[in-house]
């Protein structure tokens, strides 16, 4: 059975549409993710196709690939959807002896709030602060470090 035209041009908007894909997530890329995208546009496509012939294993194979593309835009696109609907983002936490303050600026819904914790460290025990911070998901670093100046990596001693 010869395709009509309009089913001969569908077929080969599928394949075009299918092979740009499969190079979009093959660059490894930014661009990597609308790969998944191209690839339910083939599989649309290649349904119509499929179903306009009466090719009825192909048509299921494409139906398959369809449930796949759609996972794959679904783990593709959610982390930056879920991080735009006010996820929390992890906020350095600065220490410094012998007393500690702790600043913590959480993004929600676009405003900015702070949460603060000061004590003195002689009156409570480093294990009480870890544990503050890994229940906020949050990490600890000295307050001395300089983060606008580049830090020469140090040679590993020798014999190692």
């Amino acid at each position: 059975m010869q395709p009509s035209s309009l089913l001969n041009g569908v077929q080969w908007a599928g394949s075009i549409v299918g092979l740009l894909g499969a190079f979009l997530l093959a660059t490894h890329s930014r661009l990597s993710r609308w790969g998944w995208i191209a690839f339910f546009g083939s599989n649309v496509l290649l349904i119509v196709f499929t179903a306009g012939l009466e090719l009825w294993g192909l048509l299921i194979m494409q139906v398959g690939f369809l449930a796949t593309s759609v996972l794959g835009i679904y783990r593709s696109f959610r982390s930056p959807l879920l991080a735009a609907a006010g996820r929390t983002e992890v906020a350095p936490v600065y220490l410094s002896t012998p007393s500690i303050g702790i600043e913590v600026q959480v993004d929600r819904d676009g405003s900015v709030k702070r949460t603060s914790l000061s004590y003195r460290a002689s009156e409570v025990a480093p294990h009480m602060v870890e544990r503050w911070l890994s229940e906020r998901n949050l990490v600890a670093m000295p307050a001395g470090i300089d983060f606008s100046k580049p830090v020469k990596p140090h040679p590993a001693p020798s014999g190692t």
